[in-house]
């Protein structure tokens, strides 16, 4: 079995890099390795250098995302990071729905690197919730969006082994799941319907948005890049989140970038106080 050669590997994540701005590090050789074997296999592929060459020399597109597929770290699971969803819920919809009630407005929330769906989802359920409990008329829309066809695929399906929502209380599972015949659960069209799932890549220098978003979840996803890379990420994300909109990110990301534009509003909770000024 043909093993990955450093120099393809430091090619590969060369074009990784360049593709998605995600950096792979040398310590993530072997699971790249892992991922990339059973495209090998898929494609009837010889060998790492084969691929490489198929991508690089016939820009070979389904290969090309494949690679983006498997390369991109997917890890993510229903009321992950639970804080977040609580102050969503006790403090930030509350302060914001009078607001947009008065403009006549509906809010709009930005789940981006959102993977299998899990995180917008449970975005949905929390907002439909607090929404029924305080008998509010606010409308909202969720946009969900990442690199992975393949994870795309599966949010917009929105249908979970039972295994994957065992940590998830009995409340939400019958509230707004539905069992199929085959044991999965399926998302109930309540909350699927208020999203729209979308491909983005986030390396992107420009992002084809209309209207800034009240709340933008960027979740454990800067881990994956580099600072540059980072930098860029967080300067766009602020540039489409209003001011007084809140921005998300996972509980071991932070960068001093935000206190040009950003106050604390809780543990990995910030709150966009100034806009960013143009010479």
């Amino acid at each position: 079995m043909e093993t990955l050669a450093e120099s393809t590997f430091k090619k590969l994540s060369e074009l990784a890099y360049a593709l998605t701005g995600i950096n792979v590090s040398s310590e993530k050789k072997g699971l790249i390795e892992h991922k990339l074997r059973k495209v090998l296999r898929e494609c009837q592929l010889s060998s790492f250098e084969e691929l490489y060459e198929k991508m690089i020399a016939d820009g070979d597109k389904y290969l090309v995302q494949t690679f983006i597929d498997r390369v991109s770290t997917n890890f993510t699971y229903f009321f992950r990071e639970p804080d977040h969803y609580e102050a969503l819920s006790r403090d930030i919809l509350p302060s914001l729905t009078k607001s947009l009630l008065q403009d006549n407005d509906y809010l709009r929330i930005w789940s981006a690197g959102c993977s299998s769906g899990e995180e917008p989802y449970t975005i949905a359920m929390v907002i439909h919730d607090t929404i029924t409990n305080h008998k509010t008329h606010l409308t909202y829309k969720i946009l969900a969006t990442d690199i992975s066809e393949r994870m795309l695929k599966k949010a917009i399906k929105g249908e979970y082994p039972y295994d994957d929502l065992k940590n998830v209380s009995k409340y939400w599972k019958e509230k707004y799941f539905k069992k199929t015949e085959d044991g999965y659960l399926h998302i109930n069209h309540v909350v699927k319907d208020n999203i729209v799932f979308r491909k983005l890549n986030l390396k992107n220098k420009h992002f084809p948005f209309k209207r800034k978003f009240h709340i933008i979840f960027c979740r454990n996803v800067l881990i994956y890049f580099d600072r540059p890379t980072r930098i860029n990420i967080l300067h766009n994300l602020q540039k489409h989140l209003q001011i007084g909109g809140y921005l998300f990110l996972g509980h071991s990301e932070f960068d001093s970038y935000l206190y040009n534009y950003f106050t604390k509003a809780g543990r990995s909770i910030y709150k966009k106080h100034r806009e960013e000024k143009y010479e």
